[in-house]
């Protein structure tokens, strides 16, 4: 029996030193081989570092149990030889699952980002339409009116989608104007946004008022540069739209 044990270590200690030495070889068997050269190095590193240290503090922790400090049993070190296989084996498999769970997501991100609508355009030609009235509300003056511009959208992937909402956000221009809902003048109702062909919308309408100015000849020329614009798809999903350059509204 010790003999069959002692051969079966020496055969063992072979295959190991050979992976290690040699993992090409046992790489180009593919898969399997890849595997088994993973597994022993982990094996090989958990028994040089983990195991000696616990032998070697084994004799000074149960000195009654380990009489003689120079050797330990063979049963101790077959034990904790199958237990360091078994954990390199988990993490080879813990280490190529993170891999697959990585790949998986990066799958899944480009596949969401695919399969919705990716909207991209500018907005230009902002003008004043109809009467420029001033006001007081609220304990202000105000200075309002309707602005016509025109869009132009252009839907980068595949999903089709249509225009569902325009929103303006004035708050950083200077000085701020709040704008009201949109109003397209689209004879179809929602413009369609097919893949890859550009729509323009125009005679877009939205009310815009500025507070703080009681004559519209004090209002000062606003220029658009920071005018923020998103366009709302059918998925509800939010775009936001370039400005053109030197865009400005005159309120006289």
């Amino acid at each position: 029996m010790s003999l069959t044990v002692a051969v079966a270590a020496f055969v063992a200690e072979g295959m190991v030193f050979h992976i290690l030495q040699e993992p090409e070889t046992f790489s180009r068997m593919g898969y399997i081989g890849k595997y088994f050269t993973e597994l022993f190095r982990g094996w090989t590193v958990a028994m040089s570092t983990v195991a000696s240290l616990i032998f070697l503090f084994l004799p000074l922790l149960f000195p009654n149990t380990f009489k003689d400090s120079s050797a330990v049993p063979a049963s101790y070190i077959w034990v904790m030889a199958a237990l360091c296989f078994c954990v390199s084996g988990y993490q080879v498999w813990r280490r190529e699952h993170r891999l697959v769970e990585a790949r998986d997501g990066e799958i899944a991100r480009f596949s969401a980002g695919k399969a919705l609508p990716a909207i991209k355009g500018s907005a230009f030609h902002f003008q004043f339409n109809g009467v420029i009235g001033t006001g007081h509300e609220k304990g202000k003056w105000r200075v309002h009116s309707a602005v016509l511009f025109t869009i132009y959208l252009c839907n980068h992937n595949a999903q089709e989608t249509n225009l569902q909402e325009l929103k303006l956000d004035g708050s950083e221009l200077e000085p701020p104007i709040e704008f009201g809902p949109v109003i397209m003048n689209s004879a179809g109702g929602c413009p369609a946004l097919p893949s890859g062909k550009g729509v323009t919308v125009s005679h877009v309408q939205v009310a815009a008022t500025i507070y703080d100015f009681r004559n519209k000849e004090d209002v000062p020329i606003v220029s658009l540069d920071k005018l923020r614009i998103s366009a709302v798809d059918g998925f509800l999903q939010e775009h936001p739209i370039d400005m053109k350059n030197e865009e400005t509204l005159r309120f006289w």
